[in-house]
């Protein structure tokens, strides 16, 4: 590329620069503002292994029952109100995230 070329490419952004400049400006300025209005979002799992059936080598289609029984009854209660008023209390906050148990 000859230097005739070069200046016929940089011409036009060296004439225009306060609007490159304007563009990035406005831009950076957006992605700011966007980024802050947003919610903070947490995401977080964890596991919890419930009754014996996975200690056993071979267990049987009761046990497995009963720990999926247990887990759905687990998760159940976690739900509900006097349990999450304890979690507040014990955490000192006047509200929770929500969240979903599975």
């Amino acid at each position: 590329m000859n230097q005739r070329e070069l200046q016929a490419y940089l011409r036009p952004i060296l004439r225009w620069w306060w609007l490159v400049l304007l563009a990035m400006a406005l831009a950076g300025t957006s992605a700011y503002i966007f980024a802050h209005m947003r919610p903070d979002v947490y995401i977080a799992s964890g596991t919890v292994m419930v009754g014996t059936a996975l200690q056993e080598r071979n267990p049987d289609s009761q046990q497995l029952s009963l720990t999926q029984g247990l887990a759905q009854t687990y998760a159940r209660i976690m739900q509900r109100p006097s349990i999450k008023k304890a979690a507040m209390e014990a955490l000192g906050m006047d509200w929770l995230p929500q969240y979903t148990v599975r």
